[in-house]
């Protein structure tokens, strides 16, 4: 089943693109992303989907032949960078017009009850990656970071959902608008990222 969620998600993602290839007719010299509101045919195939939870956001613009764009989910315990728990590059197309990014959320319980599994799945045209963290966390939030669109900027990440987790009673949002680190993350004592960084690619 979790498989066929998988794909599920990545046939949304290619068939909420449309059906164009990827391909503007004419280009322009910067990268942008923005959110993308799902119409209400959308939400009822992607709640078919069994992910708890998914934001889309929608590409546009051209890489130059030396860029890159990375895509990844960082791990922040109390304000703090521990880890990249999952990380995607070398993009396969330059150009891009209303392409889809998702990013969904998933929490099955542990081996006991004091642990929670957390799915993390980013979804491309291109495919699907997914990656598992487990947490004692007992209550948690999710927070889209980004409210407009945004012009992505040369090894300057934008941060586009977090879930944040904390063992105590309560638990704030978190948010943002402009795709910054939220000044409030040292309040959360589990944090996860989702980002998208326009990079030069690797030449090895």
């Amino acid at each position: 089943m979790k498989k066929a969620a998988y794909i599920i998600i990545f046939i949304l993602t290619l068939l909420l693109t449309g059906c164009n290839d990827g391909k503007p007719k004419g280009t322009t010299s910067k990268m942008t992303i923005e959110p993308y509101t799902l119409n209400e045919h959308e939400k009822l195939l992607v709640s078919k989907t069994g992910v708890g939870h998914i934001d889309y956001f929608k590409l546009n613009g051209t890489l130059g032949e030396d860029e890159d764009l990375e895509l990844s989910v960082e791990l922040f315990k109390n304000g703090e960078f521990q880890e990249e728990l999952m990380k995607t590059w070398g993009a396969l197309d330059k150009k891009y017009k209303d392409i889809l990014l998702s990013f969904g959320i998933s929490d099955f319980n542990g081996e006991d009850d004091s642990e929670k599994i957390i799915k993390l799945i980013s979804g491309m045209p291109s495919g699907v990656a997914s990656t598992n963290y487990t947490t004692t966390m007992t209550a948690s939030s999710i927070g889209n970071l980004i409210g407009t669109k945004i012009t992505l900027k040369k090894n300057e990440p934008v941060y586009l959902v977090a879930w944040v987790g904390t063992t105590k009673n309560s638990l704030r949002s978190i948010g943002s608008v402009n795709g910054e680190l939220p000044e409030g993350i040292i309040d959360f004592e589990t944090a996860l990222l989702y980002k998208i960084v326009l990079t030069n690619k690797d030449k090895e």
